[in-house]
C-alpha cells in the first residue's frame, strides 16, 4: 500500500506546470512520505528556491502539507521558516487558490505568534500581514478583533507580546485608516485599570512605529501622553514596556519629529511623578544622543577615543582630562545648537540644570549623567542658560505641586551657592514682586507664595554672612509677612527663612519679627495693621517649632499677665505644643499664672475663659509629660500646689481650693497621657511619688471643698490606672494608712468620706484592695479586708450600690480557703458590715452568707466565731425563714462539746429570738430554742451562762404572754430548795427577762414579789453560803433592771426600798465583805443608772446610798473606783443628765452635806473635799458637746449584753 501511495504521489508530481516546483518535486514527495526527517530539508529548499513563476493549484496542494507540517513542528526554526515561506506565499499565489488553505493555515500562523522565540513571533507576524495586505482584511473578519482580544486578556506576557507584534503588522497590512480607528480604543487602554491589559496595549505602542515607520508621525501626539504616563504606572512590567515604546518613539522619530517629541519631554520632566520625570530624562538623553547623531555609547566610545590620544600625545591622560571632556561635549553642543537651535538647546540644559535639585535621587542622578555628557564647564554653561533657568524656577515656584516647588528653591539656593552676588541682584527683586498684592490676590492657594519662602530658605543656606548683610533688610519684611500668611505650608516655609536668617543675621531678626508679632497678638497692631491675631499666633507657633530657645523667653511675660485672657490661654496652649525642652525652664511660672487667673474668672462668672485656660493646663500637662526633665519639675509644681495648712477650711478659702483642684486635675492629666498601653513607663516615671501622691489625695478626698474632692478623686482614678495591676498588692498598706488618716480626720458629726460618696467614690481603691486579697500575703490579705471594711463604713449606702458585688464576691470566694484565723475574722466582719450599711443590695448572697457564717462558728479561734455570729446577726432579720437556721443552730449545740463553739451558736441563737423577724418561728422552733436555753449544764462558764439568760429572755418576749409567764415560773424563779448553781442561772434569766419583757412583771405582783425577795435572798450575806458570789452578781442585774423599768417598779412601790437597800449592801462597808469586787462593781453601775435614769425612786435613800458609794472612791479596784466615782456623780446630781434636760447642779452636794452634820463634819469635808478634786471635773466634761453617754461602757446594760454586732469588728 506504502509503495503504492508512493507512486501516485510520483504521478502527480507529473502533472505540476510550475516550473521552480517541478524542479524541487522530489525534495517535497520525500517530506511527504517521511515529514519527521525531511520537512526540514523540505522548507529550507523552498526558502532559498527564487520564484519567477506564478504558484498555481496543485503546487500549492503539494507545498501547503509540508508548511502545515512545519509550523506544527517543536523546533522554533522550523516554524520560523515555515512562517517566512507562508508569508511569501501570499505574493506569489492567486488569492483565490490560496483562500481553500486559510482556515488551516491562519490558526497555525497564530500558534507561532505566540512562540517563545521572539524571533519566531516577529517572522509569524510578517506572515500575517502579508496575508491580510494581500487578500484583504474581508477575508479575515475576526482576526483584529481577536488580536485585540488577547490583548485585553489574562494571558502570558509572551501571547500579548505575539498579539500586538502580530496586530501591528496586520495593521500596516490592512492600512492607516484602521489604525486612526483603533487609536482611540489604544490610548484608552493604555490607562485600564487592569495591568495586564496596559501591559499588553503599551506593548502594541513598541511595534506599531516599526511597523509603520515614518507614516506613523502624525499620531505621535496622540501617543506620546500615553507612554509618558505609563513611565509612572505602579506596575513594573507597564512601566517597563513603556519606557521601551519610548526608546522607540525617539529612536524612529528623533529627527523628523523632534518638534513634536523635545515639548512632551520637557514638559515631562516636571511632572509629580518622580518615575515619569526621571524615564523623561533619560529620554531625553537619548533624543540628544540622536540628534548629535550617535548613541550613549558612541558618545562614551568617542570620549575614551579622545583620552586615549591626548595620552599618547602628552604622556599623561589625568592633566588633560578637563579638556578632553570640554571637546567631547562642545562637539555634541555644537551639533545641537545646529539641529535644534540655541534657545531651544538652552531650554534643554535649563531644565537638565534644575533637575539636578529633583527631590529624588534617581532623578538627580540620570540628570548628572545626561548633563555631564552635554556640558564639560558648569558655570560658564549656567551663566549662559541663567535665564531660562530663571524662568523655570519662577513656573516651579509658583506650582501646587509641593516636589515641583522644592526642586525650583534648591536650584535657586544652587543658584546663589555658584554664582553669588551676580544672581542674588537678580533673585531677591524677582521674589519680592512675587509677593506684591496683586500676585498675593491671584495666588489663591499659596503656591506661589510657598515656592517663595522655600527658595528665600535655600538662598540663606546657600549664602554666606557678607552676601546677607546687604540683603537683611530686603528678606526681613518678606519673612515676617510670610509668618503671619493665611496658608499653613507659607507659614512653615517662612519659619524655615526666619530659622536661616536668624542664624545668618543674628538677634536684629528677632527684633524686628516678635515684638510686632506680639502686638497683633494683643490686637494693638501698629506696624502690623491688618494682620489677624491668628495668623499672628500661628506665626509665633511656626517660630517656637523652629527657635524656641531664642522666642518663648520672649513670649512668656506678655502671655501669662495675670489674669490670662482666654485668647492667651489658648495661644499658650498652641506655642507650648512646638515649645520643647524649653518649656521646663518656665512651667513652673506658666502654672501658678493660670493657677491664679482661673478663681478670677470664676468669680466672674466667664465660663468660657476658665474652660479655656483648664484646657491649656491640660495642654501643657500633657506635653510636659512626655519629656523626663520637664516631668520632675511638673511633679514638684504640683507638690507645691496641693498644700493645705493643717484644718484649713478650703469651703471658705475659694482661692485656695481652686488652685489645690487644678493642680489635681493636672496631676490626672499627666497620668491620662502615660497612655493605656505604657504603664511601664507610668511606673518609672512616677517612681517613688505614687505612694505620696495616693497619701495627698486620699486626704484631699475629706475635704470640705466639694471642687477640690471631685478634682482629688479624678487624679487618684488617673493615678491607679497608671500602676500596674502587677504591683497593685505592694499599695495595700500605704492605701490602708492612707484612708485611716483621712477618715479619722473627719468631724466627729460626718460619718462618712465625701470622696467615697462620689458616683464611682471607690472605685479607684477597690482594685487595689482586691487584687492584695487575691495575691497578696496573709498580712496583705487581712490589711486589704479592713481596708474594704472601711470603705463600706465610710461610704453611702447609695454610692456603694455600684461596687456590692465586687466586694462581696471575692470575699465570699476565699473565706472558705485557708487562712489565717486573722483573715477570715477580717473577712467576716466586712461581710457583717455590708449587711448593715446595704442590707437590700445583699439579698442574692444570703444563701451562701449564711452557709459560711455558720460554717465560721465551728472554727476553732474564738474571734473567728465571734465575727461570724455578730455577721450571722446582722443577717437574720434579712433570711426570710429561720425555722432551718434554728434547727442548724439548736442542733450544733447539742452536738459540740467545745464551749468556745457552744457559745458563738447560743449568740447566733440569741439573734434569732432577738430579732424583728423572730414572730416567724414555728413552735418547733421555739421548743428547739427553750430546750437549749432551759436544759442544765455542766459548764461553769460565765459567757455561756450569760448567752443563755438573754437567749431566754428574749424569747419570753417572742411567745405569748402566757407561755412567757409559765416559762418564767419554771425557769426564772429561784427556790428556796434549789441549788446555788440552778439559782445562779435562774437569776441570770430573770435579769434577761426582766430587761426584755418587762411588760410581764407589769401585770403580776406576784412576780414583783418574788423577784424582789430573790435579789433581797442573794444579797443578804450569809457566811455560811459558800455561793453567795455565784449568786450574789446575777442578783444585782435583777435589781438594776427592775428598778429601770418603771412597769414594774412604779414610784411609791413597795419593792423600790427593798431593792435598792439589797444593792447598798453589797457595797456598804458593814456588809461588803460578803462579796467580791465584781458584784460591787455591779452594783454600783445598777445603782448609778438608777441615779442618773430614775432619780425620783433613789432620792429618799440618796444619803445611805452616797455614804455607801463615797466608801469606794478610793478603792484599789480602778475598775470600782471609776464606778463609784459615777455613781457619787449622779447621786449628787452634779452631771449634766441630757435625757431629762438636767444640767447638773450643787443642791444635792449642799442637801447631802447638811444632812451629814455640814460641812465641817468628816463626812461633809470628804465629799467636799472630793468633790472640789475630782467630781466637779467630771460633772463639767458631761457638759462638753463632744461628751459620750457613759450608759455605752456600761458591760451590764441590757444593750452591752446584746454584745452588738460590730462592737470588735476593727483592730
Amino acid at each position: 500500500v506504502a509503495e503504492t501511495a508512493r507512486r501516485a504521489l510520483l504521478r502527480f508530481g507529473e502533472v505540476i506546470h510550475n516550473p521552480e516546483i517541478q524542479g524541487v518535486v522530489p525534495t517535497l514527495l520525500a517530506a511527504l512520505d517521511d515529514p519527521a526527517s525531511k520537512t526540514d530539508a523540505a522548507l529550507r529548499t523552498l526558502l532559498f528556491t527564487a520564484f519567477v513563476h506564478y504558484i498555481d493549484a496543485p503546487s500549492l496542494a503539494l507545498v501547503v502539507p509540508i508548511l502545515q507540517r512545519g509550523m506544527r513542528a517543536r523546533a522554533a526554526k522550523t516554524k520560523r521558516n515555515a512562517a517566512q515561506i507562508m508569508g511569501s506565499m501570499a505574493t506569489l499565489t492567486d488569492p483565490a487558490d490560496l483562500a481553500p488553505y486559510l482556515p488551516s493555515l491562519v490558526p497555525l500562523l497564530r500558534t507561532v505568534l505566540v512562540d517563545p522565540v521572539p524571533e519566531a513571533r516577529a517572522t509569524a507576524a510578517k506572515a500575517l500581514g502579508s496575508l491580510v495586505q494581500r487578500l484583504r482584511e474581508e477575508r479575515f473578519p475576526t482576526l483584529v478583533a481577536d488580536l485585540v482580544a488577547v490583548l485585553k486578556s489574562d494571558a502570558s506576557g509572551v501571547d500579548r507580546a505575539g498579539a500586538a507584534q502580530g496586530l501591528s503588522e496586520v495593521l500596516s497590512g490592512i492600512g492607516l485608516s484602521r489604525l486612526e480607528g483603533l487609536l482611540p480604543e489604544i490610548t484608552a487602554n493604555c490607562s485600564s485599570a487592569r495591568a495586564p491589559v496596559r501591559e499588553g496595549f503599551m506593548m502594541l505602542l513598541i511595534y506599531l512605529p516599526t511597523t509603520f515607520a515614518e507614516e506613523f508621525q502624525p499620531f505621535l501626539s496622540h501617543v506620546l501622553p500615553s507612554v509618558l504616563a505609563g513611565l509612572a504606572d505602579e506596575n513594573e512590567q507597564v512601566r517597563a514596556a513603556a519606557l521601551r515604546a519610548g526608546r522607540i518613539l525617539v529612536a524612529s522619530f528623533a529627527r523628523s519629529a523632534v518638534d513634536q517629541l523635545l515639548p512632551e519631554l520637557l514638559a515631562s520632566m516636571h511632572h509629580e511623578a518622580w518615575r515619569i520625570r526621571h524615564s523623561s530624562i533619560e529620554l531625553l538623553g537619548e533624543l540628544i544622543y540622536r540628534v548629535a547623531g550617535l548613541t550613549g555609547s558612541q558618545a562614551e566610545r568617542e570620549r575614551e577615543a579622545l583620552r586615549a590620544s591626548f595620552a599618547v600625545a602628552s604622556g599623561d591622560g589625568d592633566e588633560e582630562s578637563d579638556e578632553e571632556e570640554e571637546t567631547v561635549s562642545a562637539n555634541i553642543r555644537e551639533v545641537l545648537s545646529e539641529e535644534l537651535g540655541v534657545d531651544r538647546c538652552h531650554e534643554i540644559l535649563a531644565a537638565l540644570y534644575v533637575a539636578r535639585s529633583d527631590v529624588a535621587a534617581m532623578v538627580r542622578q540620570m540628570s548628572f549623567s545626561v548633563w555631564k555628557t552635554v556640558v564639560a564647564n558648569t558655570p560658564r554653561t549656567v551663566r549662559e542658560c541663567l535665564p531660562q533657568i530663571m524662568d523655570i524656577v519662577l513656573v516651579g515656584l509658583a506650582s501646587d505641586a509641593y516636589e515641583r516647588r522644592t526642586t525650583a528653591a534648591r536650584t535657586l539656593g544652587d543658584l546663589v551657592h555658584k554664582l553669588g552676588e551676580a544672581v542674588m541682584s537678580r533673585v531677591v527683586p524677582i521674589l519680592e514682586g512675587a509677593l506684591r498684592g496683586d500676585t498675593i490676590v491671584a495666588d489663591g492657594g499659596g503656591s506661589i507664595r510657598h515656592g517663595v519662602f522655600i527658595g528665600l530658605s535655600e538662598i540663606l543656606n546657600a549664602t554666606g554672612k557678607a552676601y546677607m548683610d546687604a540683603y537683611a533688610d530686603a528678606m526681613i519684611p518678606l519673612v515676617r509677612r510670610g509668618l503671619c500668611d493665611a496658608d499653613e505650608m507659607v507659614r512653615e516655609a517662612a519659619a524655615a527663612a526666619f530659622n536661616g536668617l536668624q542664624q545668618t543675621v543674628g538677634p536684629r531678626v528677632i527684633d524686628s519679627v516678635v515684638p510686632p508679632l506680639l502686638n497683633a497678638l494683643t490686637q494693638n497692631s501698629g506696624e502690623l495693621d491688618g494682620i489677624d491675631p491668628e495668623h499672628a499666633l500661628e506665626a509665633l507657633r511656626e517660630l517656637m517649632a523652629v527657635r524656641a530657645n531664642v522666642v518663648f523667653p520672649v513670649l512668656i511675660p506678655t502671655l501669662t499677665a495675670v489674669p490670662i485672657t482666654l485668647f492667651n490661654a489658648r495661644a499658650l496652649s498652641s506655642l507650648i505644643q512646638v515649645s520643647g525642652a524649653t518649656l521646663s525652664r518656665r512651667l513652673p511660672q506658666i502654672l501658678l499664672a493660670l493657677f491664679e487667673s482661673l478663681p478670677v474668672h470664676h468669680a466672674s462668672g466667664d465660663t468660657e475663659a476658665e474652660a479655656g485656660l483648664r484646657d491649656t493646663v491640660r495642654v501643657i500637662v500633657s506635653t510636659a509629660a512626655q519629656d523626663e526633665g520637664t516631668l520632675e519639675s511638673l511633679m514638684l509644681q504640683f507638690h507645691e500646689s496641693v498644700k493645705v495648712k493643717e484644718g484649713a477650711d478650703l469651703s471658705a478659702a475659694p482661692k485656695e481650693a481652686s488652685r489645690v483642684a487644678e493642680a489635681c486635675y493636672g496631676l490626672a492629666t499627666m497620668c491620662q497621657s502615660f497612655a493605656p498601653n505604657s504603664a511601664a513607663r507610668g511606673r518609672t516615671a512616677m517612681g517613688a511619688h505614687v505612694i505620696d501622691w495616693l497619701r495627698i489625695l486620699i486626704d484631699l478626698l475629706a475635704s470640705s471643698s466639694q471642687l477640690v474632692v471631685e478634682a482629688s478623686w479624678a487624679a487618684l482614678d488617673a493615678l491607679c490606672k497608671v500602676i500596674p495591676k502587677d504591683d497593685y498588692d505592694g499599695y495595700v498598706g500605704p492605701v490602708s494608712r492612707a484612708v485611716l488618716h483621712a477618715t479619722e480626720s473627719l468631724p466627729k458629726e460626718q460619718k462618712t468620706l465625701p470622696g467615697f460618696n462620689l458616683p464611682k467614690g471607690v472605685g479607684p481603691l477597690l482594685p487595689i484592695y482586691s487584687q492584695g486579697l487575691l495575691t497578696g500575703s496573709s498580712d496583705t490579705k487581712e490589711r486589704a479586708v479592713r481596708g474594704m471594711a472601711r470603705l463600706v463604713r465610710f461610704t453611702e449606702p447609695t454610692a456603694l450600690r455600684l461596687f456590692a458585688t465586687g466586694i462581696t464576691g471575692p470575699l465570699i470566694r476565699i473565706v472558705g480557703d485557708r487562712h489565717p484565723p486573722n483573715v477570715k475574722a477580717a473577712i467576716l466582719s466586712t461581710l457583717g458590715l455590708l449587711l448593715t450599711q446595704v442590707p437590700a443590695l445583699m439579698r442574692p448572697f444570703l444563701p451562701q452568707l449564711q452557709r459560711t457564717f455558720v460554717r465560721g462558728l465551728s472554727e476553732a479561734d474564738d474571734t473567728v466565731r465571734r465575727r461570724a455570729a455578730a455577721a450571722l446577726a446582722a443577717l437574720i432579720p434579712l433570711q426570710p425563714r429561720l425555722d432551718p437556721l434554728v434547727a442548724e443552730l439548736t442542733t450544733g449545740i447539742k452536738q459540740t462539746e467545745e464551749q468556745g463553739m457552744k457559745n458563738a451558736m447560743m449568740k447566733a441563737v440569741v439573734a434569732v429570738v432577738s430579732a424583728p423577724n423572730a414572730q416567724s418561728l414555728s413552735a418547733a422552733s421555739i421548743q428547739a430554742i427553750e430546750l437549749a436555753t432551759t436544759t442544765q449544764s455542766n459548764s461553769t462558764d460565765p459567757r455561756w451562762q450569760q448567752l443563755r439568760s438573754q437567749a431566754f429572755g428574749a424569747l419570753c418576749g417572742v411567745v405569748p404572754d402566757t407561755a412567757a409567764m409559765q416559762l418564767v415560773s419554771q425557769h426564772a424563779m429561784a427556790g428556796p430548795s434549789d441549788p446555788a448553781p440552778v439559782q445562779a442561772t435562774k437569776l441570770h434569766c430573770l435579769a434577761a427577762v426582766l430587761s426584755e419583757s418587762p411588760t410581764l412583771f407589769a401585770q403580776s405582783t406576784d412576780l414583783q414579789s418574788q423577784t424582789t425577795q430573790s435579789v433581797n435572798t442573794a444579797l443578804t450575806p450569809n457566811p455560811d453560803n459558800v455561793h453567795q458570789a455565784l449568786m450574789s452578781l446575777p442578783a444585782t442585774h435583777v435589781a438594776k433592771n427592775a428598778l429601770l423599768s418603771s412597769k414594774i417598779t412604779p414610784l411609791g412601790s413597795p419593792n423600790i426600798p427593798v431593792l435598792i437597800d439589797a444593792l447598798v449592801r453589797v457595797v456598804d462597808l458593814a456588809t461588803m465583805a460578803s462579796f467580791d469586787s465584781d458584784t460591787q462593781h455591779a452594783a454600783l453601775v445598777g445603782l448609778k443608772a438608777v441615779a442618773k435614769h430614775r432619780f425620783d425612786v433613789l432620792e429618799p435613800m440618796r444619803d445611805a446610798v452616797v455614804m455607801a458609794v463615797m466608801a469606794h472612791v478610793r478603792d484599789r479596784n480602778i475598775t470600782v473606783k471609776l464606778a463609784a466615782e459615777r455613781c457619787a456623780l449622779y447621786a449628787l446630781r452634779l452631771a449634766r443628765v441630757p435625757s431629762t434636760e438636767f444640767d447638773g447642779d450643787n443642791n444635792g452636794l449642799d442637801a447631802y452635806v447638811q444632812n451629814m452634820g455640814g460641812p465641817a463634819s468628816d463626812k461633809g469635808k470628804q465629799v467636799l473635799d472630793y468633790h472640789r478634786r475630782v467630781l466637779s471635773k467630771l460633772a463639767d466634761a458631761t457638759r462638753e458637746l463632744d461628751y459620750a453617754s457613759d450608759d455605752e461602757d456600761d458591760p451590764n446594760s441590757a444593750g452591752s449584753q446584746a454584745d452588738g454586732a460590730n462592737s470588735d469588728d476593727e483592730a
